[in-house]
């Protein structure tokens, strides 16, 4: 797979965008079908498609770009889970903090009585 370099991208991207987007489907497409197996294409088409959802029920790019990194942190979670050993990820959990509870009665003044 062989991609312009870094400034024919930004030209094509000021240019014309849908250029750009094009050539990115394209490649997406090389990648999923270099796939070795039928399951593994499955899996990658799904995972486009879920990341393709998010972009388009962003608001903004920025937006987009929260939401992919927030999926991108979540797979590395699961997979800092599963090499730790653990079934599924957990919370961190945070030490117990004990208090005692005051109950406060309300004692009414002579304001609230008149």
């Amino acid at each position: 797979m062989s991609l312009p370099d870094f400034d024919e991208l930004v030209a094509l991207a000021q240019s014309d965008p849908e250029a750009l987007e094009k050539l990115r489907r394209e490649k997406v497409e090389e990648i999923i079908e270099s796939a070795r197996d039928a399951g593994l294409k499955r899996r990658l088409r799904g995972l486009q498609f879920k990341i393709d959802t998010k972009v388009r029920l962003s608001r903004t790019p920025l937006a987009a770009c929260i939401a992919l990194s927030q999926m991108m942190q979540e797979s590395l979670n699961e997979l800092r889970a599963a090499l730790l050993g653990a079934d599924s990820p957990k919370k961190e959990e945070r030490p117990r903090i004990s208090a005692r509870i005051y109950r406060l009665e309300h004692k009414p003044t002579q304001q609230a009585l008149h």
